[in-house]
């Protein structure tokens, strides 16, 4: 079996079948068995040789009588045996047309002929006829050279038809060969190929162009194809064509897709290497300008949006000329217009929309701009575009009655992507980021984040991985702005982020050392495939994340740390521990309040571990219970060892009471005692002494 017969999906083949070369058939394809013996037998060599003779003068009217009796024959399909002879006379009679013009109805009678489903006398009919078949079909590209507008047009319809399969009929003593049985001998014989290199030929017919595209169109939808059209330069014969005059609008359109197609389907380097020269990036240029002033409907704005991701696509290529064709500067045009005002004519009386299309392209020009501020020379019109300004109108909290383009979901998408965007535009803009007082700006921002505001998270796709109903995703999206600056290790902006408090507003002593996520949701069963809401609290809290790198290390013997420090210390060497226990406690608290009951053997393994996370729990209570009261008795024994220090003084023995505190009120008291007794403590081995040359002196009123 040769190699193109070996790319047919083999169907099973009759016992004792064998391949056969292609000789003069006699074959009638009618609906009608009765009806064959209207026809005289067909001799398909005798019809060649007929068209091939062109000595006699009266000829050409039987020739084009013999041509219109081989259509009418094979009316219904044309027999994979007689295919190699039919396409030999289809060839002979569009070869007349330059000179006959009477031939191009015959022609267009076989090709229509064509489009119908091939017929088998034989299951193994597609296998054995593979190569034939092939180069038949790779015939109808090689005849987009004749010079014949209805022609190529007919040609075009018979391709097409290869993707519309037409219904199954019976015929008899035939069967219908499988519908991508004409597909695959297209890509076998290199169709696409030919048919692109047929676009040369087209510069000025719109309309034998438009039917070439569509043919394309629907080539393209396969990955052999693509290839095929790479290596014939599909995508730069294509592109630089976009922006020809066509009011029925499908040459933009078919243009599109098939450049998508390439992109997918063959090398993506190849293509982007085709597309990035200066006369397709100024097409695209001027095709995107248009459809962004000018494109009102939703065809328009979603034809729009594909131009620009094409357009993102090559401009990860450095070697693109994006700056020197002049779409670099209208990028940032349209991406900061809607924030920074601009006096540019071409956004003079613009406004998005927040219509799905408008959303999606406002996300599309952020992140080109990002794939651009890779190339420095893209700095200054960054600086001129006033990025940075605009990126930061962005990073504020809500503001209440105020009304914004936007829905609450895509304003918050939006943002995200701003705080995005400018982690990577600003480290190239420290001055720009400076004056706009960014660091205020985010630290405000990150403050807000932290408060109790009341915010209706939409939740906002992977980036807004913490869920709905809180602000995670800005968080995370602003520390990476500030980590991004902080990297840079500039002195202006560590020096102004010092200032400002970053340090004390990010590292609280008096945060919570984790959080009560768990505290706010109440059991409930959920899929086997949705994480707990223990699970959840790991993956939301930070701090769970450095406990249990903590957890690996040996910190607990560390110098200087007080009792309260090594009680904490507990907790976090065992935070795993709990956590497992945690999980363990939901999965009994679900089986309870579904109301499930375990067999033997699961209940007392739960019950185990149930008991094992109790006891660590009891464990570590009782090892800080251990540490407090050690740390009090070593209190207790500094504080002795403080009062042994104490230096005595002398003693004093007062024999009598002053005058002025007899009698009164205060006699009964405590002050009206007549000798105060020293006794005990620092001073009980000093001997009383006493003062003076035995007379009473009273203490000056």
């Amino acid at each position: 079996m040769s190699a193109v017969e070996a790319t047919v999906t083999a169907e099973a083949q009759e016992p004792g079948s064998r391949n056969k070369s292609i000789t003069p058939r006699q074959v009638s394809v009618t609906e009608d068995e009765e009806k064959q013996g209207a026809f005289k037998p067909m001799d398909l060599n005798r019809v060649m040789k007929l068209l091939e003779d062109n000595d006699k003068d009266d000829l050409e009217e039987k020739q084009l009588k013999s041509v219109k009796k081989l259509v009418q024959y094979y009316q219904n399909g044309l027999p994979l045996r007689d295919l190699a002879q039919i396409f030999k006379i289809l060839n002979l009679c569009a070869g007349k047309i330059e000179n006959q013009p009477q031939f191009i109805e015959p022609a267009c009678d076989i090709l229509k002929l064509c489009g119908l489903p091939f017929l088998k006398k034989k299951v193994s009919d597609e296998i054995t006829y593979a190569e034939d078949t092939a180069i038949s079909i790779a015939l109808l590209g090689d005849l987009m050279k004749i010079p014949s507008s209805e022609l190529r047009i007919q040609i075009c319809k018979c391709i097409v038809d290869f993707y519309h399969a037409e219904p199954k009929k019976h015929i008899p003593g035939y069967q219908q060969a499988s519908s991508s049985y004409k597909i695959k001998m297209a890509e076998v014989g290199g169709l696409a190929k030919t048919m692109v290199q047929s676009m040369t030929l087209l510069e000025n017919q719109l309309v034998e162009k438009l039917w070439v595209l569509k043919v394309l169109q629907h080539l393209s939808s396969s990955e052999v194809n693509c290839t095929l059209m790479m290596k014939a330069q599909a995508a730069s014969g294509i592109c630089v064509h976009l922006n020809d005059p066509d009011p029925s609008g499908q040459l933009l359109f078919r243009s599109s897709e098939i450049l998508w197609n390439l992109l997918e389907k063959s090398s993506k380097e190849e293509i982007i290497q085709q597309l990035s020269n200066l006369e397709c990036l100024l097409t695209l240029k001027e095709v995107f300008k248009n459809l962004f002033t000018r494109g009102f409907s939703h065809y328009d704005r979603q034809l729009r949006n594909d131009i620009l991701v094409i357009t993102t696509i090559i401009a990860q290529n450095p070697g693109a000329p994006m700056i020197e064709c002049g779409f670099t500067r209208d990028l940032i045009l349209f991406a900061t217009f809607n924030e920074v005002k601009s006096q540019n004519p071409l956004v003079k009386g613009l406004r998005l929309s927040n219509s799905c299309e408008d959303f999606e392209l406002k996300k599309l020009l952020f992140n080109i701009i990002v794939i651009l501020c890779k190339d420095l020379p893209t700095v200054q019109l960054l600086i001129d575009g006033k990025v940075v300004l605009a990126l930061f109108t962005y990073i504020k909290k809500p503001e209440k009655h105020k009304i914004i383009e936007w829905s609450a979901a895509q304003h918050e998408e939006l943002q995200l992507h701003a705080i995005a965007t400018l982690s990577s535009v600003a480290p190239l803009l420290i001055e720009e980021y400076m004056s706009c007082q960014g660091n205020a700006r985010v630290l405000a921002f990150l403050e807000w984040c932290d408060s109790e505001d009341p915010f209706v998270s939409q939740g906002n796709s992977f980036h807004g991985a913490g869920g709905r109903g809180n602000k995670f995703a800005q968080m995370r999206y602003s520390l990476r702005l500030l980590r991004a600056m902080v990297y840079l290790e500039d002195e202006t902006v560590n020096t102004d982020l010092c200032e400002k408090g970053t340090i004390q507003q990010l590292i609280d002593t008096k945060k919570p050392l984790f959080t009560s996520f768990q505290e706010e949701q109440k059991i409930m069963p959920l899929p086997a495939n949705c994480p707990s809401v223990a699970v959840m609290d790991i993956a939301e809290n930070i701090r769970a994340k450095i406990y249990a790198v903590l957890g690996k290390l040996d910190f607990e013997n560390l110098p200087g740390l007080s009792a309260e420090d090594f009680v904490t210390l507990c907790i976090i060497h065992r935070y795993l521990d709990f956590k497992i226990g945690e999980i363990w406690n939901e999965i009994y608290e679900e089986i309870k309040l579904e109301k499930l009951r375990p067999v033997t053997a699961d209940k007392k393994i739960l019950e185990g571990i149930t008991t094992a996370s109790e006891n660590i729990g009891k464990m570590v209570v009782s090892l800080q219970n251990e540490m407090i009261e050690s740390q009090a008795r070593q209190d207790a024994q500094s504080e002795q060892k403080v009062y042994a220090k104490v230096p005595s003084g002398g003693v004093v023995t007062v024999e009598s009471t002053p005058v002025r505190l007899l009698g009164g009120p205060l006699a009964d008291t405590d002050l009206a005692l007549k000798k105060l007794p020293i006794r005990g403590g620092a001073l009980q081995r000093v001997k009383a002494i006493k003062i003076g040359n035995g007379q009473n002196k009273s203490i000056p009123s």
